[in-house]
């Protein structure tokens, strides 16, 4: 993992890190270089410096990190020996060519599929201790295709969002449906609330995803190609947005191909 940055220079107003499948990769680059995170199977750059991209001798569990991650898939093992530490706010993005795991990674991040070995923790405890309700109240996914038409209203749909946080009735308050409308409104659907879902187009159920994800409030969002449906101005503003709930403190780590 290093740092992505749109310059040659180090920069630290940099969108995003970004974990490439495949390989461990870091800049050779001795300004840039304190930022690598701990490759334990060495860098691209060829160097195993502490202080660069060996395991830091500060180094200490992070809120959300995933340990010696191993997950087979059928004949072939997908992710082998995964060691990815989260930092809390920060923007990663995961790369790497079709089929290399990606997808994989990021449900195994959000406790959907089990490693074969090794552990993900949240808070320094692992996330197979956890119910699924909390971790639901801790994580959210959006997945790379838009949802088939819904017969429901948008407002109905992101108000899912907020189930992991109702009581035994599963009724929501008046707050509930302002986390909604103003989920609605940051990716640019407050005017469709009332709307069938089944009646929008793709990238408009896309954002209606993002829309029920935010209503979720998570500390950790996980996303698989976010703006697959999207046209270029609304990728965009969409990306913006990210780098808005990492400054609010939200951890997010998206798989991009677009970068």
């Amino acid at each position: 993992m290093g740092i992505d940055s749109s310059s040659d220079e180090c920069d630290d107003h940099s969108l995003y890190e970004h974990f490439e499948l495949g390989q461990q990769s870091c800049s050779d680059d001795d300004d840039c270089a304190p930022h690598c995170t701990w490759a334990p199977q060495g860098c691209s750059c060829g160097t195993t410096n502490a202080g660069k991209c060996g395991k830091p001798s500060g180094f200490t569990e992070l809120p959300f990190n995933a340990l010696g991650v191993v997950r087979p898939m059928d004949a072939a093992t997908l992710l082998d020996g995964i060691d990815l530490p989260l930092e809390e706010g920060a923007f990663t993005a995961i790369l790497g060519p079709n089929g290399a795991g990606k997808t994989t990674l990021l449900r195994v991040l959000a406790g959907l599929q089990a490693p074969s070995e090794g552990q993900v923790l949240l808070d320094g405890a692992p996330l197979s201790a956890r119910t699924e309700l909390d971790r639901a109240r801790q994580i959210a996914l959006i997945g790379h295709e838009a949802p088939p038409p819904f017969p429901w209203t948008v407002v109905e749909l992101v108000l899912m969002g907020r189930a992991p946080h109702l009581g035994l009735r599963g009724l929501e308050a008046e707050e509930d449906l302002e986390l909604a409308r103003k989920a609605l409104a940051r990716v640019a659907m407050e005017g469709f609330a009332s709307r069938l879902v089944e009646t929008l187009s793709a990238g408009e159920r896309q954002r209606v995803m993002w829309a029920r994800a935010l209503c979720q409030t998570p500390r950790v969002l996980l996303l698989d190609e976010p703006t697959s449906h999207q046209d270029p101005g609304r990728a965009l503003a969409l990306m913006e947005l990210l780098r808005t709930l990492t400054d609010e403190g939200c951890t997010v780590i998206s798989v991009l191909h677009d970068v």
